[in-house]
Order: C-alpha cells, then sequence, then structure tokens
C-alpha cells in the first residue's frame, strides 16, 4: 500500500485529494497512515458487498483484467477484440480520467482547502513546576 500511496501521486483520485488534504493538516506519514486504512477499509467493503470501486476506469480495469488472464494461460483470442480492447481508444481514456479528475475535485472540495494553513512550530509551553512540599524525605 505505501507503494501505492507515495509511488503515484499523480495519479488523479478521490484518494489523491484525501492524502493531500492530510497531509497539509498533519503531515506526510500520517496521511499515508491514513490513506492505507482507507484502502483497507474499501477493500474490505468491496469484498464483504460484493460491489466494484466506485471511482474506477472501466476500460483499464477490463484491460489489466484480461492482461492478467493472459499471464495466467487463459485462451487467446485471435482476430477478436475483447473487453480490454476500449483502453486502446484514446477519447474514452480521457474520458474516463476526466470522470476520475471531477471526483477528486469534488472529495477536495468537499473536505475545505487541500492546501491549508499549517501554523508555525512553536516552543511547547514551559511545563508546571513539581509541586513538592519544600522538604521532601528522600
Amino acid at each position: 500500500m505505501y507503494s501505492a500511496i507515495v509511488r503515484h501521486p499523480g495519479t488523479r483520485c478521490p484518494l489523491r485529494a484525501l492524502h493531500q488534504r492530510i497531509a497539509a493538516r498533519r503531515g506526510m506519514q500520517i496521511a499515508i497512515i491514513a490513506v492505507a486504512r482507507k484502502i483497507a477499509v474499501i477493500a474490505w467493503h468491496l469484498i464483504t458487498k460484493e460491489q466494484d470501486y466506485a471511482f474506477a476506469r472501466p476500460s483499464l480495469v477490463a484491460f489489466k483484467r484480461r492482461k492478467l488472464e493472459l499471464t495466467a494461460d487463459a485462451e487467446r483470442r485471435i482476430a477478436r477484440r475483447g473487453a480490454g480492447y476500449d483502453y486502446n481508444n484514446k477519447q474514452l481514456r480521457r474520458h474516463e480520467r476526466e470522470i476520475a479528475e471531477q471526483a477528486e475535485t469534488r472529495l477536495r472540495s468537499a473536505g475545505g482547502p487541500v492546501a491549508a494553513h499549517v501554523p508555525d512550530r512553536q516552543a511547547p509551553p514551559a511545563r508546571h513546576p513539581r509541586r513538592w512540599p519544600a522538604t521532601r524525605p528522600p
């Protein structure tokens, strides 16, 4: 999950907006953990409810699924276009990417500003002196 979050920051999706929003407020490490937890929760709900991910790009999912089938020695379909062929259509890919960007923008605006003001770090306040009696037995 770490590589999915840190190594692919340019991918436009709602999880990226979540990462940026939390990183602006709490820092990079906390944002990484928060997004990893969010991915785990999403995976749990997808598995238990047997649903598809709402922000998935259908042509990309079909392309990757067919690629996995071929890796697992599935039957090759010669001279027939499969479900993953739509990924070759640049206009369709662009349209799906725009939908993902719109979802990210909606999430970003709903959660407040992404580049929130981070206050300057100040020295912690002085601790109260211990309230021991003046004469304390050793």
